[in-house]
């Protein structure tokens, strides 16, 4: 199952409070990096489909 977007946003903060809370914190920006990917990815695929939907309904009207 794909997580939503607020399930990726909610990690991402979990993890911004662990990297800025440890001295060894740095090691965990690349997992928020791929967090922010994810969430942007997802984000982009979703408007994405509301464009395809939006353009097939205009050409049915």
């Amino acid at each position: 199952m794909t997580p939503t977007v607020e399930q990726l946003e909610k990690a991402l903060l979990t993890m911004a409070k662990l990297v800025s809370s440890r001295e060894d914190g740095e090691a965990y920006l690349p997992i928020c990096q791929r967090l922010e990917a994810e969430i942007s990815k997802l984000r982009s695929a979703q408007s994405y489909l509301e464009h395809i939907k939006e353009m097939v309904s205009s050409h049915m009207a």
